[in-house]
């Protein structure tokens, strides 16, 4: 009954106090749910996916909680320690956003295969017939790569962002300071919560950026196998007119974030990599090599 009323208004009291039941039950949920760490997952296990995120009753729970409850809480501060309420949900309510984003991105992976069939056209006997027929064929292959590419890239920037928003989340997220008013109960579960999930949102971002990358890699495989080495930059060039270094369809493009996001993973603004346990932190350095060597390969070969 404090955490909903009949029409979602409640004095200032029962706002505070709505907030804090949520919070109590949103941190139990999550402290339940099934999460995988950047030391557990062999890259050719695609499982964990569904088991980590999408079979999990806890966490559709939690995703459910939060979309039926969220209308009934307004931000209306009347003290320091509601705003560090406020605060709290707004944490737990972003760390469930990048979940659900993920899950779009990893969909929208499987629906949209990087290949795309070339429609080859019948030749005709006169030349200017042939030239014709064949900018048609090319104009529609670019369309068709153009469009699977903007959502692709869409989707990954999407779940990108949403998981930076936790490893960035102002002040370090569920990262408790000096100066909040906090008992020691909630200490320990925000404590048990990072030490959950931060090491599992590093996981899912570097798994974006990764498989993204492989994605746009036979994306770009595709057109050079289909027409040539030599057309295949001109084709590129009609999809994207952005530059190599700047385009998203760029393999490099992506490995290039991997480094940036591990910058902020070793920031001790976020304390993320104190979350990480020893095992995590050798398979993240190991990562971070396998990652410079595929930029490296990317640049090369551009």
């Amino acid at each position: 009954h404090i955490i909903s009323t009949e029409d979602g208004v409640g004095t200032a009291k029962e706002d505070a106090d709505r907030w804090v039941c949520i919070n109590i039950l949103m941190r139990q949920f999550l402290l339940q749910t099934y999460t995988t760490t950047i030391a557990t997952v062999k890259n050719n296990d695609k499982d964990w996916i569904r088991n980590c995120l999408e079979k999990d009753v806890k966490f559709y729970t939690a995703r459910l909680f939060l979309e039926r409850y969220l209308p009934t809480v307004t931000k209306d501060i009347d003290s320091e320690e509601d705003d560090d309420t406020w605060w709290e949900f707004e944490a737990m309510a972003t760390y469930l956003q990048s979940q659900t984003d993920f899950i779009s991105w990893h969909h929208t992976l499987v629906e949209q295969h990087p290949v795309v069939t070339r429609n080859t056209v019948q030749t005709s006997t006169g030349k200017l017939e042939n030239e014709i027929l064949a900018k048609m064929e090319r104009k529609e292959y670019c369309d068709n790569k153009r469009y699977i590419a903007k959502i692709v890239i869409s989707a990954a920037n999407k779940a990108k962002e949403a998981l930076l928003n936790v490893l960035t989340y102002d002040g370090g997220w569920l990262l408790a300071d000096e100066v909040m008013i906090i008992d020691a109960q909630k200490k320990e579960e925000w404590s048990a919560l990072r030490n959950k999930c931060l090491p599992h949102v590093v996981h899912l971002l570097f798994y974006v950026l990764n498989q993204t990358a492989e994605w746009m890699q036979e994306f770009v495989q595709d057109i050079q196998q289909s027409f040539g080495e030599d057309e295949a930059a001109s084709l590129f060039s009609r999809i994207d007119s952005s530059s190599k270094d700047e385009s998203l369809l760029a393999p490099a493009s992506w490995h290039r974030m991997s480094l940036d996001v591990a910058s902020i993973i070793v920031s001790k603004e976020y304390a993320i990599i104190d979350c990480l346990s020893s095992q995590s932190l050798e398979v993240f350095m190991s990562k971070m090599a396998d990652i410079s060597v595929a930029l490296l390969t990317c640049t090369q070969e551009e």
